[in-house]
């Protein structure tokens, strides 16, 4: 948020979510600040949190101080010193629907006492904490600490790409900061505890026996779930990733109306928003909206890369191309489909799918396998 990047259509922001938590309220915030000072859409990240393009800075490259103001107001700009390493990835569902147990409230107080320690601010923005209520979902990821729940009371301690031991859960925010102080002792120029010599393994508390970490990501439904409390819940996809004003207040409205105070919304990993609770006509006003609510609907499959004129290195613009050719390919293929711009494939999906270039001479298809090399 404090240090944004240059692109070729304004400057961009990142505004980090703890385990992809929001209120309704800050949402909306966000939403009026992307319309006044951006380009009016606000963009989901694949951490989880929420980006904002087409912006204008000073000449030091700093953020409009209304913008930086408009942000802090909704509670979204805790710690300027901290700001690039508050990066917590939560399952999405804990504590809504399934999983061992709630891992949002563990979240909140690491992302405090990331921000209580000097020595943390000089984390990598890379460096990344995944919490899994045990379901897979953020095992799936490539993460730099993190746990996943055993059962409800025990979790196993992850580091990198290497499981620890077991631990109880009432000790995951202490290990967590312990571990990350003792990775900025070591670091030196390392980014990621990937980087490190032994990849991490110098980090496990015990010192022994580390497994590799091999996960497989589980599926997300779309659609109304039931919540284990016996209510509902909603999760919807957002097409391409974008957030348009018109599904900020549809969101918004549906969270609230289910909701006596504090609404909030949860940002996947995935393109995704979960609304902890809803009525039983949400899922029509949200469809109605533009959201995804149908996981059988080919839009969910489809993502693309900035492309012109947001990006430099662009050919052609991705949107239009994505929201045609690549519906119907998704359609007919069964296949994710990432459309891109440029030899880079900022964006790409890890496993198989299809790609469509765009190029200034035309389009190519290439079928990805899974781990193809991707930004």
């Amino acid at each position: 948020m404090l240090r944004p990047h240059q692109a070729a259509d304004g400057a961009v922001v990142r505004i980090r979510l703890i385990g992809g938590r929001i209120r309704t309220a800050a949402l909306a915030a966000v939403g009026a600040a992307a319309e006044q000072y951006g380009d009016g859409t606000v963009t989901l990240t694949s951490r989880g949190n929420l980006q904002l393009r087409g912006l204008s800075v000073d000449a030091h490259g700093d953020a409009d101080p209304g913008l930086v103001a408009a942000i802090s107001a909704a509670g979204l700009l805790p710690s300027r010193s901290h700001e690039r390493v508050r990066n917590v990835l939560v399952s999405p569902l804990s504590g809504i629907a399934g999983g061992q147990l709630d891992l949002h409230p563990m979240a909140a107080r690491l992302d405090e006492m990331i921000c209580q320690h000097a020595d943390l601010a000089g984390l990598s923005g890379r460096f990344l904490f995944g919490l899994d209520d045990g379901r897979g979902d953020i095992s799936a990821r490539t993460v730099d600490l993190g746990v996943t729940a055993v059962d409800e009371s025990t979790v196993r301690l992850r580091v990198g790409s290497w499981w620890g031991s077991e631990l109880p859960a009432a000790d995951i925010v202490d290990t967590l900061v312990d571990r990350a102080r003792h990775f900025r002792s070591l670091a030196g120029r390392a980014w990621r505890v990937g980087d490190l010599p032994a990849t991490g393994r110098e980090l496990l508390p015990d010192g022994g026996s580390a497994t590799p970490v091999r996960p497989a990501a589980p599926s997300r439904p779309l659609g109304t779930l039931r919540r284990d409390d016996g209510g509902r819940a909603a999760l919807v996809g957002v097409p391409l990733g974008r957030l348009q004003q018109p599904q900020i207040a549809a969101l918004a409205a549906i969270a609230e109306s289910a909701t006596a105070q504090d609404a909030e919304v949860v940002v996947t990993t995935d393109r995704g928003v979960v609304i902890p609770r809803v009525d039983a006509d949400a899922l029509d006003k949200l469809a109605s909206a533009g959201l995804l609510t149908d996981a059988t609907d080919p839009r969910r499959a489809v993502s693309a890369c900035t492309g012109a004129p947001g990006c430099h290195r662009a050919e052609a613009a991705t949107g239009p191309v994505a929201d045609d050719l690549g519906v119907r390919e998704a359609a007919a293929t069964g296949l994710p489909v990432h459309v891109i711009a440029c030899e880079r494939r900022c964006g790409a999906p890890s496993g198989r799918h299809l790609e469509l270039h765009v190029t200034r001479a035309g389009l190519h298809r290439h079928l990805r396998p899974t781990g193809a090399h991707t930004r």
